[in-house]
């Protein structure tokens, strides 16, 4: 059973009409569900192109007009990647007017307007928002914890936007325990941490430093604040520089501590 847009899910899990259109609001996950779905259907039979550049659309429709051995051959593309839309467009209306028996088209966009001669051609899927219950299911099912996942799902308008605070959330959290693991000069603990370390982690801990060295905070708690006491500022332009220079964290540790 895939969890969230359930009935959509059915619907291309079910006999696929020849040429299918997936459509509806930006982020609310209608390629995550075509693509996870489809992939799990036709293992070895689906070409699925995120990235709708026009010479590969040209050679995925020379591909689907190539009879297989046996079974469907499906083609599945995120229609909103093209750069050119109409020129996308124009290419797949020879395979979607004259589909081989064996061939199956979908496609996914969240602007129909863009593609009208594919609109007018194909079987139509709709995908809306998500419900609260849903989308804090999927969140759930993504490994957000069942406390935020049920916060998320009532702030945020989509899951892509749900995993994005999350995300941060934890970044965030993650910032906070290599300060306190530098102050105590814990090297395993940031050692832990440089395993998950990214931009999204650099970015937090210069916002951090930026405000530890004017004195006041713009973005953080007074609580999370606080760590900066205990580092002089020849401590905290060392964080500064290493952290621009994207040094990682067992590195900024050493600059700090020397």
């Amino acid at each position: 059973m895939w969890v969230g847009h359930s009935a959509q899910a059915e619907a291309l899990s079910g006999d696929l009409p020849p040429s299918v259109l997936c459509v509806g609001p930006t982020s609310v996950g209608k390629w995550t569900v075509v693509s996870g779905v489809l992939s799990e259907r036709f293992p070895t039979s689906l070409m699925a192109l995120a990235d709708a550049r026009i010479e590969d659309l040209r050679d995925a429709a020379a591909w689907l007009d190539l009879a297989p051995l046996d079974g469907l051959k499906v083609l599945a593309v995120d229609l909103d990647s093209a750069r050119d839309p109409m020129r996308a467009q124009s290419v797949l209306l020879k395979p979607v007017e004259q589909m081989p028996r064996w061939g199956r088209f979908v496609g996914v966009t969240s602007n129909p307007d863009s593609f009208p001669a594919l609109v007018s051609r194909c079987h139509v899927i709709r995908f809306g928002l998500l419900a609260r219950e849903e989308m804090a299911r999927v969140l759930v099912s993504a490994g957000v914890p069942l406390s935020s996942a049920t916060e998320l799902s009532r702030l945020a308008s989509s899951v892509s936007e749900a995993l994005k605070v999350s995300g941060a959330a934890a970044a965030r959290s993650d910032v906070m325990a290599f300060l306190e693991a530098v102050v105590r000069a814990d090297r395993g603990s940031v050692l832990v941490l440089a395993d998950s370390w990214t931009q999204d982690h650099r970015a937090i801990l210069d916002r951090w430093v930026v405000d530890s060295v004017a004195g006041f905070s713009r973005f953080f708690k007074d609580s999370e604040m606080s760590v900066g006491d205990r580092l002089d500022r020849r401590g905290l332009k060392a964080l500064a520089d290493g952290c621009r220079a994207g040094l990682p964290p067992e590195v900024l540790m050493d600059l700090v501590l020397a």
